[in-house]
């Protein structure tokens, strides 16, 4: 069995993660409740919710997603750079009509690709209105066919963004699942180009731990 498919393989990563958070600067940023409790997570969520999830999405989420919300029903501060990881009930596809960040997404990542391709003042020209007029379709000519951003809208948005302290989005990418299930993890930030890949979920979860413990060495 994978890694982090067991709850017992996400009880010892979220402790040590809940430990780094607590022990410096980044608890100043955590909810007053959740400081007080001295634990980052929920309570575990119901099957039942896992299920209706993955019926509302339309597909079968991560072995390793599972897993964890099996033990943590959302978390705070995953990483240095998000806020938190959403309950289960909270996930939504970016294409979905009621998501609100799909055009600050599509606006921001466009603006990065026109910026890197043609130049500042072609993305200036572009400015804020990629997304409600332009569409993405308008840089399909710019993307490699295996650019994560051709399927932007099937994403499926796991973290909850609130600049200025979390500023970067973790998204699910349901076109790119290995043979055992897991989903690769997509970075969304305003200091990368494009959507970077940080492994599956798991793997992305350990990045976090080990961000977080550069952040501990740098600020605490």
């Amino acid at each position: 069995m994978s890694k982090g498919t067991l709850e017992s393989d996400w009880r010892d990563l979220l402790s040590a993660m809940n430990q780094l958070v607590l022990e410096c600067g980044l608890s100043e940023e955590v909810p007053e409740d959740v400081l007080k409790r001295g634990w980052l997570g929920e309570p575990p969520a119901a099957e039942e919710a896992i299920a209706a999830a993955e019926l509302r999405l339309g597909l079968t989420l991560p072995p390793s997603f599972k897993a964890f919300y099996r033990v943590s029903n959302g978390w705070h501060w995953p990483h240095p750079d998000v806020r938190m990881i959403l309950a289960v009930e909270g996930i939504e596809r970016l294409g979905d009509s009621n998501n609100k960040n799909i055009a600050a997404f599509v606006d921001g990542s466009l603006y990065q690709l026109y910026y890197m391709t043609k130049g500042h003042e072609a993305a200036e020209r572009l400015g804020h209105h990629a997304a409600s007029e332009l569409g993405l379709e308008v840089a399909a000519e710019l993307l490699p066919p295996d650019d994560p951003l051709r399927n932007v809208a099937a994403m499926v948005e796991i973290s909850l963004e609130e600049p200025p302290m979390s500023e970067a989005l973790m998204l699910l990418d349901p076109t790119n699942a290995s043979a055992d299930g897991e989903m690769q993890v997509l970075l969304s930030s305003n200091w990368t180009v494009g959507l970077p890949s940080e492994g599956n979920f798991w793997e992305f979860m350990k990045k976090g731990r080990d961000a977080l413990a550069r952040f501990d060495e740098d600020y605490c």
